[in-house]
């Protein structure tokens, strides 16, 4: 892919997801950059799940109107709550 090319799927995926926060806003609890290297690797997993679920709400068309689906909001909130049990399990298990 050129570089111009992937400027432009870059920009197209960031506006993709400004949009899904503005209608998801519990996506941002699923962030794991500010997280310790240790805690990253229990954290990516739900991140990617939490956004390939949202992703859906979009459908084929990126442009078109986001879904809103209230079945969708409560998994997230549940996917944020094990996402939390397992970063502490992690934490509490790898501790020196």
């Amino acid at each position: 892919m050129s570089d111009a090319k992937l400027q432009v799927a870059q920009r197209k995926d960031h506006a993709c997801r400004q949009r899904l926060l503005e209608a998801y806003p519990i996506l941002e609890w699923f962030s794991y950059e500010h997280l310790p290297e240790s805690l990253r690797a229990a954290s990516k997993p739900f991140h990617d799940m939490a956004w390939d679920y949202a992703r859906m709400a979009l459908g084929a068309d990126e442009r078109a109107i986001i879904k809103y689906e209230p079945e969708l909001i409560e998994g997230l909130r549940k996917l944020l709550e094990a996402k939390d049990c397992f970063v502490r399990a992690w934490k509490k298990l790898n501790a020196p």
